[in-house]
């Protein structure tokens, strides 16, 4: 090693600027890396922000709509179809009972041979 040979202190120096350009090279790339992944998490709490807000509108709107569909409206209208059925189930009962008795008359009628 002849430290006085200029092709030596060019190797030497051409290694050193080699290793300066590659640690260089090496911090760019990382911190690049680094920053893209900032930015991708940056869009994705702007994604996510914008879902929550989607969906809380939403469940706004829902109670609002609950809010102004009046239940004693609606429960009054359930009551008033249970009454319905009740009543032409009463109906229908007395169908029944007539029909029984038609039924009972013609089978008389058919026993006594007439």
């Amino acid at each position: 090693m002849d430290l006085g040979n200029p092709n030596f202190l060019q190797v030497v120096v051409d290694v050193v600027l080699a290793l300066v350009t590659g640690g260089l090279g090496l911090y760019l790339w990382l911190s690049k890396k680094s920053a893209i992944n900032a930015n991708h998490i940056t869009h994705l709490e702007q994604d996510i922000t914008t879902q929550l807000r989607s969906q809380s509108d939403r469940l706004t709107r829902l109670e609002e709509a609950l809010e102004r569909t009046d239940l004693s409206e609606i429960q009054g209208r359930i009551t008033a179809n249970t009454q319905e059925v009740a009543r032409l189930r009463g109906e229908f009962a007395g169908v029944k009972s007539t029909l029984d008795l038609i039924h009972r008359f013609f089978l008389n009628q058919r026993e006594r041979g007439g």
